[in-house]
């Protein structure tokens, strides 16, 4: 009989925990990046939202900004190798979170004037910057932006309101951290 390290175990367990350390993994990563709740004094950054023609406010959570480009498989009739090669990107929705006694009238409005029909894009930017220094560590800056979505919720024992932003495009600008 051959010497079989880990018979114990097989192609199933090992995917499975695979799997599970890939997925503490990003959310290590993730919880690294920027702070998931900014909202409380132990944290490093703090987020702040501008739109064009509105009051800049202080974000609660760290907001989500994401976007994800098509996959367009190619092959020549000759070759039997597949390429890859990128196709329409797709900006998700600018998701963010604040306090509803810090939420702005200006915001309520927009969002109303377009479930009424007033269609309104305006551009705007999500900085992250440091507490402290208020050095900034990056910025998102989005493109003919309208509000999508309105969400009010209740959790511990405060009021939170979740506003989307639909979005044309989105750039990041990343800025060194240098020490006085």
């Amino acid at each position: 009989m051959k010497n079989v390290p880990f018979k114990w175990c097989n192609r199933g367990m090992i995917k499975t925990l695979f799997h599970g350390l890939l997925s503490a993994l990003v959310l290590l990563t993730m919880g690294l990046g920027v702070m998931n709740s900014l909202g409380d004094e132990e944290d490093i950054y703090i987020a702040e939202l501008e739109i064009e023609g509105f009051s800049p406010v202080i974000l609660y959570e760290s907001p989500v900004i994401s976007s994800e480009t098509e996959i367009i498989e190619v092959s020549d009739e000759k070759d039997m190798i597949i390429s890859k090669r990128p196709g329409k990107t797709r900006y998700h929705n600018v998701a963010i979170v604040m306090d509803l006694d810090h939420f702005p009238e200006q915001m309520l409005n927009w969002r109303q004037e377009t479930v009424a029909g007033i269609f309104t894009k305006r551009w705007g930017t999500v900085t992250i910057k440091q507490r402290e220094t208020g050095k900034v560590k990056i910025q998102y800056i989005f493109y003919e932006g309208w509000p999508s979505k309105l969400t009010y919720y209740f959790t511990g024992g405060r009021f939170f309101v979740r506003y989307e932003i639909a979005v044309a495009r989105i750039e990041a600008k990343k800025y060194p951290l240098m020490p006085e």
